[in-house]
């Protein structure tokens, strides 16, 4: 037999009854207050919800700066599921009520073999226990008298765990609640009065006023008067309801409706409710919204509330089960519960992140952390911290912290001195090129083999251009059927991937040799996704200029002696110069991206400014870059014709094709 039902042996019903209110509010119990009094049940369950909604945590301290989330041991699992017929959020709910209205809370702590954790809590009724003691402040045990069934136990106070507030009298529960009765007293005969004036005054909403000087009235012609009013205007029956009477005589319609106003109701209201709210500590905004009540004001409020009014009632509690609930139930003497207040007063995902990130210097939180606070699955490799180049030990404080010149401005340090400390040109190596080349060569190679017998079979069939072939429909997907855009894209993509994969991080480490640094130091997965970037827009751009030349040489528009006139000639020229016209090309532009890389991590903006410069290579460059030869601006700016490099794929293929030129980066100390 369970706790309670060997407590309610012998149960009998009881009835409660109420009378004059207003007399006996002064001599009503705490729960009958509680039942009657809209005010003091609005403060006391909102306080009681949000403290159970606050997560109660254990923790076990491995040192003095980390601890260990313990959510499968004797503490945590009594917690969670404190006896056979309550959660912990119900547990903490009665306790913070019971503590409201009375004072104090009692819990009865026990083994019990059928419960999860070996224990079982069952938090006595404040309104049933009274503390047994011998001196006045000691309790030896606490009587709990059940009024539904009379009986009457006594329990060790060895087996129980008090909460309480502050009491003058010792042992005396101090009630928030005795504070209030005069005030409730008070709003009682507010309510009382009221109803007497709705019940005993006249519940008439407007009146009929006839001048002293209007001809006198027979009895017959009142009666006829009011009769006729009835049946127009009055009742279910009335047939000009919603009209304009006619009145004559100098007759007046005149409003009669009660005003609320006058009898300060609503100011009764007002006071008493702003009376309990502060013996609770809370702003009654909170709770009774006004009209002028902001947002702001809104949220200051509530921070207020957690942070003011709820803190040393969580420490209270928290404090008390550390004290006294952990050492009962044997648990880890380094565990401690705690409420994680901060679930509360957390700002906003995005405030919370920029305040992180200055605060670290840098990236906080793992991709699987991110994943796991929306509840989606770990993916494998997403385990690590991603850091972006401009964010390093000794470098910017944070991702979003940036300067428009390469963190050498008007307010920053002066030059330590006028030489530069390196001058590195990002120059392309051959291997790379090579690489790139033949990469290009083999694709062409194996692109040949599909399209070239496609476009024969598209003739034979009579239709190797759609009827609706227009630059619309290319644009839309609308290929012919020869072409498999989407395929070829995506095949050069994974290409190009790898081999610019590896040729970017030889040329970074080749840029931090070069500066002194530890060619160890970049990172190639945190290039990984501009890598992959690059290769998907390289490759849709060397597809397009062959379809572009396909096209061409199908519609007989060069001249047949001449290079890529047919088809087989479009992929022989292919396979051949432009192959390695276009490694170049790449291998040049991909060189350059890397050193601005391996610069971001050697050389941070805080400590160095950083300037690149175009430089034109080639004995004949196109006009717009042989004016740009000799550009200089800081490193984290733009080129002026909206290039970050030589060869970047923002750039018409007009002005990236076979593009030798490259980028000169100067680092001096600041």
């Amino acid at each position: 037999m369970g706790f309670w039902s060997r407590l309610f042996r012998g149960g009998r019903s009881v009835e409660v009854r109420f009378v004059s209110a207003s007399t006996h509010v002064l001599g009503m119990s705490e729960a009958e207050l509680y039942l009657t009094q809209p005010a003091l049940r609005a403060v006391v369950s909102y306080i009681a919800d949000n403290v159970a909604g606050i997560p109660l945590k254990c923790y076990v301290r491995e040192g003095d700066t980390e601890r260990r989330r313990d959510t499968e041991g004797v503490l945590p699992t009594l917690l969670r599921h404190p006896n056979g017929h309550m959660t912990g959020h119900e547990l903490i709910r009665m306790t913070m009520s019971d503590l409201c209205l009375y004072g104090y809370a009692v819990w009865y702590v026990v083994p019990d073999a059928d419960s999860p954790s070996g224990w079982t809590v069952e938090p006595f009724p404040s309104a049933w226990t009274q503390p047994v003691t011998a001196d006045g402040v000691t309790a030896t045990g606490y009587t709990v008298n059940n009024p539904a069934s009379g009986a009457i136990q006594t329990f060790d106070a060895e087996d129980c765990i008090r909460f309480a507030l502050y009491s003058p009298d010792g042992l005396e529960a101090a009630s928030p609640v005795r504070a209030l009765k005069q005030v409730l007293a008070e709003q009682v005969h507010a309510w009382e009065y009221r109803n007497q004036v709705w019940q005993n005054g006249g519940r008439v909403s407007q009146t009929i006023e006839r001048p002293a000087n209007a001809p006198e009235w027979a009895p017959k012609d009142r009666e006829r008067f009011a009769q006729d009013w009835k049946n127009r205007f009055s009742g279910d029956a009335a047939t000009d309801s919603g009209g304009t009477p006619i009145l004559e005589d100098g007759m007046k319609l005149v409003q009669t409706q009660f005003n609320a106003r006058e009898a300060q109701w609503q100011e009764a209201t007002r006071i008493a409710r702003e009376d309990v709210a502060a013996v609770y500590h809370i702003n009654p905004s909170l709770i009774w919204h006004t009209d002028a009540q902001t947002y702001a004001s809104a949220k200051d409020a509530a921070r207020a509330l957690y942070a003011e009014t709820l803190q040393p009632i969580l420490d209270m509690l928290s404090e008390r089960m550390n004290a006294f609930l952990i050492p009962k139930v044997g648990a880890d003497s380094r565990e401690y519960v705690e409420f994680d207040i901060s679930k509360k007063l957390e700002a906003s995902f995005e405030e919370q992140a920029t305040v992180l990130q200055s605060a670290v210097g840098g990236p906080w939180m793992e991709r699987n952390e991110a994943r796991a606070r929306f509840n989606l699955p770990p993916i494998e490799g997403a385990d690590q911290l991603i850091v972006p180049l401009n964010v390093l030990e000794g470098g910017l404080a944070s991702p979003n912290d940036t300067s428009p010149y390469g963190g050498y401005d008007a307010g920053a340090p002066r030059l330590k001195a006028a030489k530069p400390l390196a001058r590195i040109k990002a120059a392309p190596d051959t291997h790379a090129s090579m690489d790139i080349a033949g990469v290009l060569r083999a694709f062409f190679k194996r692109q040949r083999r599909k399209v070239e017998p496609a476009i024969e079979s598209a003739k034979a069939k009579g239709g190797l251009w759609p009827d609706w072939r227009s630059i619309e429909a290319l644009k839309a997907g609308n290929w012919p059927a020869w072409w498999d855009a989407e395929r070829w894209d995506r095949e050069l993509a994974d290409d190009l991937e790898a081999v610019f994969a590896e040729s970017a991080e030889e040329a970074a480490r080749r840029t931090l040799r070069e500066l002194g640094g530890d060619p160890d130091g970049y990172d190639p997965r945190i290039a990984a996704n501009y890598i992959r970037k690059m290769a998907e827009g390289k490759a849709k751009a060397v597809n397009n200029v062959t379809y572009r030349q396909l096209e061409r040489a199908l519609a007989d528009d060069i001249s047949e002696d001449a290079e890529g006139a047919t088809p087989a000639g479009v992929f022989d020229k292919a396979e051949g110069e432009r192959a390695d016209h276009t490694g170049i090309s790449f291998a040049t532009a991909l060189t350059g991206w890397a050193a601005l890389e391996a610069v971001e991590q050697a050389a941070p903006a805080t400590r160095y400014r950083r300037m690149k410069t175009w430089i034109v290579t080639s004995s004949n460059p196109r006009p717009e870059h042989a004016a740009m030869n000799g550009e200089t601006v800081p490193l984290g700016e733009l080129f002026s014709n909206g290039a970050n490099y030589p060869g970047d794929q923002v750039l018409t293929p007009e002005e990236s094709c076979n593009c030798q030129c490259q980028v000169e980066i100067t680092i001096w100390e600041v």
